[in-house]
Formats: structure tokens, C-alpha cells, sequence
């Protein structure tokens, strides 16, 4: 026991000073582990990334095209749009509501696709380059009538120099044609980008005008159109009195052609107080007869228009075929007289001048001849044909008669119409065949075609005894009562 005890003594000291044995792990467990933990370590590297993506992807709204723009094409800010995207340093234009605007009027001159963000210097100013079918033309300008410098953004009156007048050409007056804003001028030329067609007439102006137009500044505020009237009714009255007046050359005499006679015609001048001149126009003019006894004569009329290629002294020189010169030579003797020449001004319808003067010369024949009163206004001159019944005396003028229906047999099934009187009247301007009175428009259509209504001449009696004042409805009641008992019914 002792002994026992002893060599636990002994130990005890050996065992409290040792190293302690170490804890290992089974390869087994080892490898389970490794998973676990890789397994955490993908975990938390996926997490961070999303995590610190969504704290650094800085998506920025930019500028971009809306559509293909083509090189040349005018921008407006329908064509460009926003996008979010994460550029860096890349160039671009951040969006704002007014971004666009910075673009509009512009010109890209380069294509530019849809999405891509736009820079200032994929674009240039409208005034730069040509649009679309443009052409660009450098027009030479003459500032030499300018009293002050013209500059670039003035706007100008482009003027034609135009040409002096000399012997036997007139030239032309100095004139402002248009008005321009000088958007790109350097002092002596324009730059334009225009049309094709507007493009050759700049390129012709220098050749039209004889030289390079002449530039007018409009003052501020100022009105070209009004501007350019004033300078022009000025020019054109400086042009007109320079004018040199040709020298007439004299004609040869006038000659009769192949196959034509000469004639001569001589003509009344009566109408033409401030006289005729060789080389006129005038209208020839049956001089008309006036009414005498039972001829009611004629008015005067236009026969036509004579132009007075060969005149003097009042007789016109003719040249005209046989059948022609026949006609000429016999018409002084149809008419009764010389035929009258009445001028043409210059300007005139001729058509419209015939027109009135024939209309105006029947109005004086036929109050001429009609003994009629003076008419009202408004009314027209009525000419009535009729049949005079037999009675005691010729009719005349102021005599009370009446106007009898002459009516007409059966046809057709009609019954016969008896004569009837439609109405009493004091007779005007009677002329043995017919009777002329004014009236108003409604009956004046109503006496004129009265005739053809009836399908004959209307009958005239004149009554012997003027009736006492109401006996003449009674007298016409006797009449038609008469007229009926002897005309038979069918």
C-alpha cells in the first residue's frame, strides 16, 4: 500500500507537468465541414454582389435619338428622347425637360441610329449646311448703293441695276424684286442653300441682270414691300423721262394686193368733233333716216369697225376684192348718205361700245317716230300692231278708240271665240300700222306678244262720239253683245 502510494506520489507531479494529449478531428468530419462552409462563402459572395451592385449601378437619364436620323436631316425634339444607362466617362448629354430644345432646327451631319446618345457635334447649325435636296450657291452682292455698311443679319432690298434708255431702246427702270435677311455674308457674297430650281434662277440673275443685284438695307422696323413701292414709282418716273423717243420711220405708201381693187370711201365726220387721225380705229355708222309721212325711216346703227390704215382729208383708202369693192362703192348710195365714223378710245370693248350706241340711237328713232308723251322712269317704249275697222276718217293721234279682240273660229275642239273689246284707249304715235306708247315692263311684255296670242293682229276702232262720262262701260257691253249675236258659235 505504502509502496502503492508511494509511486502515486512519485507520478503525480510527472502528470500535472505534461503536455496535454490534442483533440483531432476524423477526415470524414473534416470534409463535411469544408462543404458547409463553402457553401456559406458562395452565399455571401452572391449577396454582396447583388447588394453592392444596386449600391454603384448609377443608371443616368441621357439625351438620345428617338429614330434613324439621316446625315442632312432637320431635327426637331420629336426626334429625340430620354434613356436611363450607366455610361462612365463616356460623353453624353444629360436629360432634362429642356434638352431637346438645344437640338431643334438643327442639322445632323452624320447618320445617327436610334438609342444613341446625341452630342453637339453630331449636329450643325441650319444655316451651315443644305437640307435634303438643297443646293448651296454663293451670290455676289453690289453694296455700292448703300449709304451705310451693310452687314451679315441686315435684311436688304435686292434691286435690279437696270438699263438707260438710249435711241431705239427704251432699256429698262432700276428695280427692287425682293427682299433678303443676309444670314451668312461676308461683305461682298451670300451663301444660300435653296431648291434646284431656286438654285439655277440665282445662278441666272448675274446674266438677266447685266451685273450683280444692288443691296438696300431695310431699317429696322422698316417695311420692305412699302419700301420697295416707293423706290420703285420713283425709278420708274426717272426711267420714263429719259426715255428717247425713236424717230418715226415713214411707210411706205399702202398698195393694192393680188386680186384686190382700190376704193374710195368718204366718210361724215360729225360725230368725231376733235377729228380722226390716219391709223385709228373707228366704228362706220349708218347715218339712219328719220320717220317722214308713212315711212318710218330707220335708226342709225354701227355697221362695223374700220380700221384707218390709209386716211386724209377725210376719205379712207380701201383695198379690197372685186366682190368687196363692189359693196363699198355702192354703200353711200344703200345708206342714202356719207356713213358717219364714230372714234374708238383706247381700251374700249367694242362689242359693248355697238351695243350701247345702237340701243341709244333706236330709243331717239322710235320717240322719234312715235308722237308719244314723255316717259315715266322705269317704263318702256310698247309697239302694238293694229287692224283699223272702217269708220268715218282716218285715226289719228289723241282719238279715244278701242282695242278689239278680232277672236277666231273653232279648232280642236275649242269652241269659236267672238270678237271682243279688251280695252279703250286715246291713240299714240300712230303711224298708220301701229301704235307706240310707254308703259311699264309687265306690260310692255303683255302688248308686245298680244298679237301671238291671239294668232292675229289686234282690231282698232275709233269711237265717233266721246261718250258722257259712264256711257262708256255701256257702249262696250253693247259692242260685245253685238259681236256675239253675228258671230257664229261654231
Amino acid at each position: 500500500m505504502a509502496e502503492l502510494d508511494s509511486r502515486a506520489a512519485d507520478a503525480s507531479p510527472q502528470t500535472v507537468g505534461a503536455p496535454r494529449a490534442r483533440r483531432t478531428l476524423s477526415p470524414s468530419t473534416r470534409r463535411v465541414l469544408l462543404v458547409i462552409l463553402s457553401a456559406f462563402a458562395l452565399v455571401g459572395s452572391v449577396g454582396g454582389f447583388y447588394y453592392t451592385a444596386d449600391a454603384f449601378d448609377d443608371r443616368t437619364p441621357v439625351l438620345v435619338a428617338a429614330v434613324d436620323i439621316p446625315e442632312g436631316g432637320l431635327v426637331s425634339t420629336a426626334e429625340l428622347t430620354s434613356t436611363g444607362a450607366v455610361l462612365g466617362d463616356i460623353p453624353h448629354v444629360p436629360w432634362t425637360p429642356g434638352a431637346a430644345d438645344l437640338f431643334d432646327g438643327l442639322v445632323a451631319n452624320r447618320p445617327i441610329a436610334a438609342g444613341t446618345p446625341v452630342l453637339e457635334e453630331m449636329f450643325t447649325l441650319r444655316e451651315d449646311v443644305p437640307v435634303g435636296e438643297e443646293l448651296e450657291i454663293f451670290v455676289t452682292l453690289d453694296t455700292s448703293l448703300s449709304p451705310t455698311e451693310v452687314l451679315e443679319g441686315d435684311t436688304v432690298l435686292l434691286i435690279d441695276p437696270g438699263v438707260p434708255p438710249a435711241i431705239g431702246a427704251p432699256g429698262r427702270p432700276r428695280t427692287a424684286f425682293r427682299s433678303l435677311e443676309l444670314t451668312q455674308f461676308d461683305g461682298t457674297r451670300v451663301r444660300l442653300f435653296v431648291p434646284p430650281e431656286e438654285w439655277l434662277a440665282w445662278r441666272s440673275l448675274p446674266e438677266e441682270l447685266g451685273g450683280a443685284p444692288l443691296v438696300l438695307p431695310v431699317s429696322l422696323g422698316g417695311d420692305p414691300e412699302e419700301l420697295a413701292r416707293q423706290l420703285n414709282d420713283g425709278w420708274y418716273e426717272e426711267w420714263s423721262a429719259e426715255i428717247v423717243p425713236e424717230p418715226p420711220t415713214p411707210e411706205p405708201p399702202a398698195e393694192p394686193g393680188p386680186g384686190e381693187v382700190e376704193v374710195r370711201l368718204e366718210l361724215d365726220l360729225a360725230l368725231a368733233p376733235s377729228g380722226i387721225a390716219e391709223g385709228e380705229t373707228v366704228l362706220l355708222v349708218d347715218p339712219g333716216q328719220l320717220p317722214a309721212g308713212n315711212d318710218p325711216g330707220r335708226p342709225r346703227s354701227v355697221l362695223q369697225p374700220l380700221d384707218l390704215e390709209t386716211f386724209d382729208g377725210g376719205v379712207v383708202r380701201l383695198f379690197a376684192s372685186p366682190e368687196e369693192w363692189a359693196a363699198w362703192r355702192s354703200l353711200r348710195g344703200d345708206l342714202g348718205a356719207r356713213p358717219l365714223a364714230v372714234p374708238i378710245p383706247d381700251g374700249t370693248d367694242v362689242e359693248d361700245m355697238t351695243r350701247r350706241l345702237d340701243a341709244a340711237w333706236r330709243t331717239e328713232w322710235e320717240l322719234a317716230s312715235a308722237d308719244v308723251a314723255i316717259p315715266q322712269a322705269g317704263q318702256f317704249l310698247a309697239t302694238l300692231p293694229l287692224a283699223p275697222i272702217a269708220t268715218s276718217g282716218p285715226l289719228r293721234n289723241g282719238d279715244l278708240v278701242l282695242i278689239i279682240d278680232p277672236g277666231g273660229p273653232a279648232a280642236f275642239g275649242a269652241p269659236a271665240r267672238p270678237p271682243r273689246v279688251m280695252e279703250s284707249r286715246v291713240l299714240e304715235g300712230w303711224d298708220g300700222r301701229a301704235a307706240r306708247f310707254w308703259v311699264e315692263p309687265d306690260r310692255w311684255a303683255y302688248y308686245t306678244f298680244l298679237s301671238d296670242r291671239l294668232g292675229a293682229v289686234p282690231l282698232v276702232m275709233r269711237l265717233n262720239e266721246q261718250p258722257e262720262p259712264g256711257e262708256l262701260a255701256e257702249v262696250i257691253r253693247e259692242l260685245d253683245a253685238a259681236f256675239r249675236a253675228w258671230y257664229p258659235a261654231s
